[in-house]
């Protein structure tokens, strides 16, 4: 058996604890071993600049809001929505990208 001369202490809810245990329990390894198992056998992926995306997304319903409320004003009869729709395209399809990786 390796030493383990190094701990962690981290808080959880009552609930949280028993959870933990029964996985545990229920894998056939110690608490310990559980959580070191689940914390390198999966690929964490860290996505930076989401919140930038999502504020663009934010922009362009607030957008698209704006001119259908003018729409149903009768302010406006004809608008080319195609520059928004190549937008949204780019950002969903930046969002999808993301989304796979994290799927794996």
């Amino acid at each position: 058996m390796r030493r383990k001369p190094l701990s962690i202490a981290f808080r959880v809810t009552e609930e949280q604890h028993k959870m933990i245990n029964e996985k545990a329990k229920n894998s056939n390894l110690s608490m310990t071993d559980f959580i070191v198992k689940c914390c390198f056998d999966k690929e964490i992926i860290i996505v930076n600049d989401v919140r930038e995306l999502m504020k663009e997304l934010h922009a362009v319903g607030r957008n698209l809001n704006q001119l259908t409320t003018r729409a149903n004003m009768k302010q406006l009869e004809v608008v080319d929505l195609k520059p928004t729709y190549l937008e949204l395209v780019e950002i969903y399809t930046v969002l999808a990208e993301l989304l796979k990786r994290v799927k794996g």
